[in-house]
């Protein structure tokens, strides 16, 4: 609103101040005032303006999206709360918006704050009181009761443009007292309640911040130079104090004053959880005494509860599993975590009946159960919750096994469920397992990562499934038992077959196990060491090694029902065949993998046998016999919710397709397996489905979408893939540049393929153009 507006309008108010006294008398009642002094009412005095906004935070960084999103909503008027955790900076929000709003709703800026994070906070009608006099009014004008107050307030902002800031309210019933009737004004809440009650008030989640703007924030106090030159300790520091804009704020506070502290000191004093909300306090800012005002308030069983919570991990938990922690039954259990949602304590995350807390949360939740119950009642809750997800992911692996629950108590119905939970849960499951670790239940960890060991041949989630298996070789040792550490090394192999490291030594952990096997006398653990073996040397192309190998692993396995590993080591066997162009033995020793897992029930098993078989015939150029096989092995897959396996076998199928000329049909099924790759988070296996569709594009007369597709493709697998696999993209990727562009603009992706093969055995970059050989500046390898 221009000047020339606002003059105008105190001229006209001034003019006709007995006439707007009589009116307000009317709607007020003037019965309400006290003797009036004169005949212009004084909280219409426009010398009498308020502006009680705080100072805004001069090293105020971030949340810009939201500042215009939520601009945007209040220029059309109304209210809105903005609620969230404790220590996410909702005050800080709420004073920058109000300064920000503050030119266009010059005639009264209020604010107060109602101290309402630990409890009921401030009176209104002092509130309202003080409002008032803000506005004008003398002390005898003031209604006396509190309805009248609330009437007289709103009345008085009637057409002016204001706004009202109202910090830290401890419920609904404060805010509504406050709410300007007035569509001119606009009002601000803070709240670490949701204040769902509300009618009428929009409602603003506040997050905590993005790693780039936890920078932003840290460079703003301690200075560009040193955030710039510690990148790796600023993500630590940012990740330690989990976006939270009051840890971050305490922290550069810190630093600032520790000029000769290197930001890695500090991020390496952050992670001992034991002193860590010590370490985030600064003057009278301190994260704990803020989370401290939160739990004060809570009811005697919503405090049990957040502390016991404590005690869980930082990835989230599924409600089932306050069972293990409260006696208390599922529907109880259900509304205590609402509560404590409602109070910001807790988050909600995207899968229904799933909660996650804020690691300094759950630090905090950890020291006041150790200070209230004790270190015995904290070792046996923790106890309980390891037992429990233990027992949950071996109730999982049952039910996946056999395509039904084999568990007395039936706790996971179908596959797709127990898949489902396991996919939900894994992250939680690893941090159990460190968690078990860590107290040195070494069986716990075992009985846990056992279980899991299939889930993650086929579900791919390689750091969860290395983490879990470096937690298990290290609890078999510890055991001191032979067979627990024979499958701890081989399950180890298996991971590291999977996602291969330089640090791995297949090798030597294999030539332990069977050792062990050896001296142990068990013919089923040297059947399943000698099937690794036996695979190792395959990969090695040591194919007659390999053949006898497994043909000892095979009778091995027979002689000892180890049906699992037979039909394991049938198939690799039949890959052997297949490379020393023995066909219909590979063909053969398939079939008998397939009758071995059809005896045992085993449905993904069978998938694989079938899958396995479609992979010769489309190799023997045979794709229609291959297609039947696809189709066989997907219908097992589906059987078992196998979302993984039934996309690749699906990309196979689409490769077969291909090969008979139906690019319709398999561009289908390849759209098809990459959109669930995508759903389960698998980028390792999505390059497999884009690089097919960079094929159908180049095949349709589509050049830049195929190379689109190979950029996606290189850049997951860079992060994902083995040096063989980065390397075949990128050559695959030069040559489809090179085919549309030219020489020169391949050049980058083949000079980065040649120097990722540097070291290695195999030459890989045979498939780069003769006429680009001769223009790279780096020489072929040899």
């Amino acid at each position: 609103m221009g000047n020339s507006k606002k003059s105008s309008r105190r001229k006209k108010t001034k003019a006709s101040s007995p006439r707007t006294v009589v009116t307000i008398e009317k709607i007020l009642g003037s019965a309400n005032f006290g003797e009036r002094h004169d005949t212009e009412s004084a909280h219409l005095n426009p010398r009498t303006r308020p502006a009680q906004l705080p100072a805004r935070d001069l090293d105020f960084t971030g949340r810009a999206q939201e500042i215009d999103t939520l601009c945007q909503t209040l220029t059309r008027g109304g209210a809105i709360a903005l609620f969230g955790k404790p220590g996410v900076g909702k005050t800080a929000l709420a004073v920058e918006l109000a300064h920000v709003l503050a030119p266009s709703f010059s005639d009264a800026q209020l604010y107060v704050d109602l101290n309402g994070a630990g409890g009921e906070g401030l009176d209104i009608d002092g509130v309202l009181e003080s409002f008032l006099r803000a506005l004008g009014f003398s002390g005898q004008e003031i209604a006396p009761g509190s309805a009248d107050k609330v009437a007289q307030y709103r009345s008085a902002l009637h057409g002016l443009n204001c706004i009202v800031v109202v910090d830290n309210a401890a419920n609904e019933s404060q805010v509504r007292q406050l709410l300007p009737g007035s569509s001119n004004a606009v009002m601000l809440v803070t709240s670490r309640q949701s204040l769902g009650g509300l009618a009428g008030v929009r409602r603003h989640r506040m997050e905590t911040l993005p790693h780039a703007d936890s920078a932003k924030l840290l460079a703003e106090v301690i200075g560009e130079e040193r955030v710039h030159d510690e990148t790796s300790a600023v993500t630590e520091i940012s990740e330690l104090c989990g976006g939270l804009p009051l840890a971050l704020r305490i922290t550069a506070n810190r630093l600032r004053d520790r000029p000769g502290w290197t930001l890695a000191h500090y991020a390496n004093r952050l992670k001992d959880e034991k002193r860590r909300l010590e370490l985030l306090r600064s003057g009278d800012a301190e994260v704990r005494a803020s989370f401290s005002l939160s739990y004060f308030g809570l009811e005697p069983a919503e405090r049990k509860l957040f502390r016991r919570l404590g005690v869980l991990t930082a990835s989230g938990f599924n409600e089932q599993v306050v069972s293990c922690l409260v006696d208390a039954d599922e529907v109880d259990a259900e509304i205590l975590l609402e509560r404590l949602v409602e109070r910001s304590l807790l988050e909600i995350t995207p899968d229904p009946g799933r909660y996650k807390m804020h690691d300094l949360i759950r630090v905090f939740a950890q020291e006041r159960l150790e200070e209230e119950e004790g270190s015995e009642v904290v070792a046996r809750l923790t106890a309980h919750f390891v037992y429990w997800y233990g027992h949950m992911a071996s109730a999982a692996d049952d039910a996946i096994f056999s395509g039904k629950s084999r568990s007395t108590d039936s706790t996971f119905p179908s596959a797709e469920e127990a898949t489902d939970w396991l996919e939900s849960e894994h992250q939680t499951l690893v941090d159990a397992v460190r968690l078990a670790y860590s107290r040195e239940s070494h069986e716990a960890v075992l009985f846990i990562a056992n279980s899991l060991t299939l889930f993650f041949e086929r579900r791919l989630h390689g750091n969860s499934w290395r983490k879990v298996a470096d937690y298990a070789l290290e609890s078999a040792r510890h055991q001191n038992s032979k067979e627990a550490l024979i499958g701890a090394l081989v399950n180890y192999v298996r991971m590291s077959e999977k996602f291969p490291s330089e640090e791995d030594s297949a090798m030597s952990m294999l030539d332990e196990a069977y050792e062990l096997a050896k001296h142990l006398g068990s013919r089923s653990h040297e059947a399943s060491v000698l099937y690794q073996l036996g695979r190792v040397a395959r990969d090695k192309k040591n194919l007659d090694g390999a053949k006898r190998i497994l043909s000892r692993s095979i009778a091995l396995a027979k002689q000892s029902k180890a049906y699992h590993t037979e039909g394991n080591a049938l198939l690799a066997l039949s890959d052997v065949y297949e490379a020393l162009g023995e066909h219909d033995a590979a063909i053969s020793s398939c079939e008998r993998a397939r009758l071995v897992f059809l005896m045992s029930g085993d449905r993904h098993c069978q998938g694989n046998s079938w899958h396995r078989l479609g992979g010769i015939y489309l190799n023997q150029k045979n794709p229609k016999k291959a297609i039947d096989c696809f189709s066989m092995a997907g219908r097992q897959y589906d059987a078992v919710h196998d979302v993984h396996c039934s996309s690749m076998v699906g990309i196979s199928a689409a490769q077969a397709l291909h090969v008979t000329g139906d690019y319709v049909r398999s561009r289908i099924l390849c759209d098809r397996a990459h959109e669930k790759l995508v759903r389960i988070n698998d980028p390792k296996c999505e390059t497999a489905a884009l690089t097919l569709l960079a094929a159908l594009d180049r095949h349709s007369g589509d050049p830049e979408a195929a190379i689109s597709r190979l950029k996606q493709a290189a850049e997951k697998i860079k992060q994902t893939g083995t040096r063989k696999a980065v390397i075949q993209i990128l050559v695959e990727l030069g040559n489809a540049i090179q085919e549309h562009s030219g020489d020169e603009a391949s050049l980058p992706y083949f000079r980065e393929a040649i120097a990722t093969s540097r070291g290695m055995t195999d030459d890989l970059t045979t498939d780069i153009p003769e006429t680009v050989w001769n223009d790279l500046s780096l020489p072929a390898v040899e």
